[in-house]
C-alpha cells in the first residue's frame, strides 16, 4: 500500500470515527429527552406540559403556566432513532474492516 492510499484510508477511518461520535451523540441527546417525558410522567404525570402540541393536546390549566415544558415537536420520533441506530452500526462495521484492513496490510508488508 502506497502513502497515498493509506492517505484515503486514514481519511476515511476519520470520517467513520466522526459519524459514529456524531451518531452516539444524536441518540445520547434523544434518549435523554425520553428518560426526562418518561421520569416527568411516571412521577408526576398531571404536570406534564407540551409546547407546541397540536390542538387538544396541549391545552395547560392555569396553575401550570409558565411550568416547564416538553416541546412537542422536539421528541425524538421512533423511526428516526431505529435509524440512526441502523447508521450506527453501519458506521461502526464501516470502522471495523478500515482496521482488519489496516491489520492485514501491516502483517503483508511486514
Amino acid at each position: 500500500m502506497d502513502k497515498q492510499e493509506r492517505g484515503l484510508l486514514l481519511a476515511d477511518q476519520e470520517e467513520a470515527e466522526h459519524n459514529i461520535a456524531r451518531i452516539k451523540n444524536q441518540l445520547h441527546n434523544m434518549g435523554t429527552m425520553w428518560k426526562d417525558l418518561g421520569l416527568s410522567i411516571i412521577s408526576h404525570p398531571e404536570g406534564v406540559v407540551f409546547s407546541n402540541a397540536p390542538e387538544g393536546f396541549g391545552n395547560i390549566p392555569s396553575s401550570l403556566i409558565g411550568a416547564p415544558s416538553f416541546n412537542w415537536d422536539q421528541i425524538p420520533k421512533k423511526e428516526i432513532v431505529a435509524q440512526l441506530v441502523q447508521d450506527l452500526r453501519k458506521e461502526m462495521s464501516r470502522l471495523e474492516t478500515f482496521k482488519e484492513d489496516s491489520v492485514f496490510n501491516a502483517f503483508r508488508e511486514g
